[in-house]
């Protein structure tokens, strides 16, 4: 199938690291702090990122006179096509929390590219970014990019 830009569309463009490598090192495929996307979300090792990115999420909506739900219902639209996103095992959340995770999330990737943080000291400490950075580019911690 192909998109109005021409590009291809990959259906189940988000995979599973395979068990046999999985074996080897679990944890490598981990994230560390930050849990992006519907594999991971959840894990209680990664509870705390999830309310740091909620906080930063109301104070860039307040910021901009944004409404979550407003916000919701216009990325309802595109679930069907994030669900295809993750065919290869599905996403067991419902419509809510699947659109209030790609929200959160998205909204965390675009402001760390553009350099903004909460106001949380939480980021000051060196070696929380280092493993950020890491969980943001592992294979099972990632979002469609027209999510962002």
């Amino acid at each position: 199938m192909q998109s109005q830009a021409g590009i291809t569309e990959n259906r189940g463009c988000f995979y599973r690291v395979p068990h046999r490598l999985r074996e080897v090192n679990e944890k490598a495929y981990e994230p560390n702090v930050v849990s992006i996307g519907p594999y991971h979300y959840g894990k209680q090792h990664l509870m705390a990122m999830q309310v740091i990115k909620g906080s930063f999420f109301r104070k860039i909506a307040a910021e901009n006179n944004l409404n979550i739900v407003e916000l919701k219902m216009t990325m309802r639209s595109l679930e069907p096509r994030i669900r295809k996103c993750y065919e290869e095992a599905p996403i067991h959340l419902s419509s809510n929390e699947l659109l209030e995770m790609m929200l959160f999330d998205g909204c965390f990737i675009v402001q760390r590219i553009k350099g903004v943080y909460p106001v949380e000291d939480i980021f000051q400490v060196g070696r929380i970014q280092t493993d950020i950075r890491h969980d943001l580019l592992l294979l099972e911690n990632q979002l469609p990019f027209f999510v962002l």
